[in-house]
């Protein structure tokens, strides 16, 4: 389990310093933060209205595969930064 949850998180802030460059890195951990905070207080939401409306999982386990094959598609779309470094 520790691989699946716990190595990105520890990897966040290298990865995205990486990519975005180490100036912006404080703007991008708070544009990150925010959007957990958001799908963490609206996902469970989300879900529930979709379960009650639909009458099970289904739904909502097909809209977060889509927004999730949309953010592999983003993150693969991302150039690292290129910082002046050899």
């Amino acid at each position: 389990m520790v691989l699946g949850t716990g190595l990105p998180v520890s990897l966040c802030v290298p990865l995205n310093g990486d990519l975005f460059g180490r100036a912006r890195l404080g703007s991008v951990l708070g544009i990150l933060t925010f959007g957990y905070a958001l799908i963490g207080g609206w996902g469970p939401l989300i879900w529930a209205t979709l379960r009650e409306t639909a009458g099970h999982y289904n739904s909502a386990a097909l809209v977060s595969t889509v927004c999730y094959a949309i953010a592999v598609v983003a993150i693969l779309l991302v150039n690292p930064t290129k910082t002046g470094r050899s």
